[in-house]
C-alpha cells in the first residue's frame, strides 16, 4: 500500500499503551493506512523517543502502571505543546473526560473502538497539527514584514532629516550670504572714494565682521554637504533600564 508522504516526511504517530496485544494491533493496523507508527509500552521510552524524533500525534492509553494518559499530556505538551494527544480508555467516566479535556486532550476515543473512527480521529489531529505551523510561519512573515517596514521607516525618517537639513541650511546660508556680500562690497566703493582715515577704519572693521560671516556661511555649507543625520531611534525603555539598573 502508497506511504503517507506527508506523514512520512513530517514524523511519526506515537502508540503508547502498556497491552501488547492493543499496542500491536494499533499499530499494525496505522501501518497498514500508510502512516509511519512507532509502538511503546513504556511511557518512559515513549517520551525518550519523544526526544529523538519528530511526532506528529501521540495515541495512548488513559490506564498505564507508570504514569496515566493524562499525566502524558501534561510531559508531552510540556516538550511540544503543538502536538495532539489522543487518549484511549475502556473505563471511560465524566470525571475522567472533564480531566482530559482539561490537560489538553485532543481526542477521546473509547474501546473497543471503530477502526474507521481512529482514522477519522488522526485525521483531524494531523490537519490540526499543520494548521498551527502554517498559523506559525504565517505570524512569523508577518513578523519579519513589520521588522521591515520598520527598518524602511527608520530609513524614510534619516532621508526626511537630511533633506530637511540641507534646504534648511540653504536658506540660511542664502539670507546671510546675500546681504554680506552687499553689504561688503559696497564697504569697498566707500573706501576707494574717501580719504577720511576714520571712516576707512570703520569700514573695514565691517569687512573683518563680513568676512566672519562668510566663513560662518561656508563652514554651514560643509556641514550640509556632509550630509548627516543627527536624528536616531533609542528604547526609552533600555535607556531607563541602563540607568536605574532595574
Amino acid at each position: 500500500m502508497e506511504k503517507n508522504r506527508e506523514t512520512e516526511i513530517n514524523g511519526l504517530i506515537m502508540v503508547v499503551d502498556d497491552d501488547p496485544f492493543i499496542l500491536r494491533y494499533i499499530s499494525e493496523y496505522l501501518s497498514g493506512k500508510g502512516y509511519i507508527v512507532a509502538g511503546f509500552e513504556k511511557t518512559a521510552d515513549a517520551l525518550e523517543r519523544l526526544r529523538q524524533d519528530k511526532i506528529e500525534v501521540v495515541l495512548s492509553d488513559i490506564r498505564m502502571p507508570e504514569i496515566s494518559g493524562i499525566d502524558l499530556i501534561e510531559k508531552v505538551h510540556a516538550y511540544d505543546p503543538d502536538i495532539p494527544v489522543i487518549l484511549m480508555t475502556a473505563f471511560a467516566d465524566f470525571d475522567t473526560a472533564v480531566s482530559a479535556i482539561k490537560k489538553g486532550a485532543f481526542d477521546f476515543i473509547l474501546k473497543p473502538f471503530d477502526p474507521e473512527y481512529l482514522i477519522h480521529s488522526l485525521s483531524k489531529a494531523l490537519k490540526y497539527k499543520r494548521f498551527l505551523q502554517i498559523e506559525k510561519a504565517y505570524k512569523k512573515k508577518i513578523e519579519d514584514m513589520n521588522v521591515e517596514v520598520l527598518n524602511l521607516n527608520l530609513e524614510l525618517e534619516h532621508i526626511v532629516a537630511e533633506r530637511t537639513i540641507s534646504m534648511l541650511g540653504l536658506k540660511i546660508a542664502d539670507r546671510i550670504r546675500n546681504p554680506v556680500t552687499v553689504i561688503g562690497g559696497i564697504c569697498r566703493q566707500i573706501i576707494k572714494k574717501t580719504s577720511d582715515e576714520y571712516i576707512i577704519d570703520g569700514l573695514n572693521s565691517i569687512l573683518e565682521e563680513c568676512l566672519k560671516m562668510e566663513m560662518i556661511v561656508s563652514e554651514f555649507d560643509s556641514l550640509v554637504k556632509e550630509r548627516r543625520a543627527f536624528f536616531k531611534r533609542e528604547d526609552l525603555r533600555e535607556i531607563i533600564l541602563s540607568v536605574t539598573n532595574i
